[in-house]
């Protein structure tokens, strides 16, 4: 009597399920590292909203503004108008984290609630955000995130910072 093997054989049957958690495995790892970098990628297109909005600002100041004597007065009324803090003095970690033609003669602001939502961005409006202008050129500017952000294992505070890292990964 011949026996009708029609089964598969164990040997099989473990070789088949290693392959399948082999494949699990490496996809649960690339998933978790797409949504973070999607995460990062969110923050990245938010602070270029904040980074844009804050240029436009300072352009329309700087049209309002006349008079040299009473300009950085008057900047500092117009932005904390829109929405902005007095100027404030950044810790030298976060002053570390923005560019030298910047942090040479910088002024900051932080930026509150109402002015990320006159930006329109009410869905980040508890997160702390600081617009960083050269005094000299208000074209030259930089946006710090409190927080920071993790991104391949490095914290990144400024969005010039962060934009390189994504660039270069």
């Amino acid at each position: 009597m011949i026996k009708n093997n029609s089964g598969i054989t164990l040997a099989a049957l473990i070789i088949t399920v290693i392959v399948i958690t082999i494949i699990a495995t490496i996809s649960v790892y690339e998933g978790k590292e797409l949504i973070a970098k999607s995460k990062v990628e969110t923050l990245e297109t938010n602070m270029l909203t904040i980074q844009a909005k804050s240029k436009s600002y300072a352009d329309e100041i700087d049209a309002k503004i006349w008079t040299e004597a009473d300009k950085e007065t008057a900047r500092n009324k117009e932005f904390k108008d829109k929405g902005f803090s007095d100027p404030i003095t950044l810790t030298s970690e976060l002053l570390d984290e923005i560019d030298n033609t910047i942090k040479s003669n910088y002024v900051a602001y932080k930026i509150n609630d109402v002015a990320l939502k006159n930006m329109g961005l009410n869905e980040i409006s508890d997160e702390e955000f600081i617009a960083v202008f050269n005094k000299n050129d208000y074209k030259l500017m930089d946006i710090i995130y409190t927080n920071g952000v993790s991104y391949k294992s490095k914290t990144y505070y400024s969005l010039s910072k962060l934009q390189n890292a994504l660039e270069n990964n």
